[in-house]
């Protein structure tokens, strides 16, 4: 089974730094606030849907 036909391809260094950035996000809510690996994929996969790190970014980081 191939890829969503809706999800955008990425330049593969950006797609390692978006793989880095989730990983980072993951062990954070673990060690953090106790989630689980299962709450906190969750969690990354909302952020991710629903833009959140694109709304909640400061300006400067926004404009990139």
């Amino acid at each position: 089974m191939g890829p969503c036909p809706a999800a955008p391809v990425y330049q593969p260094e950006i797609n390692k730094r978006i793989r880095e950035d989730v990983t980072f996000l993951m062990q954070n809510l673990g060690k953090t606030y106790g989630y689980t690996q299962q709450g906190a994929k969750e969690v990354c996969i909302y952020v991710i849907d629903n833009d959140l790190a694109r709304k909640f970014a400061s300006p400067a980081k926004a404009e990139e």
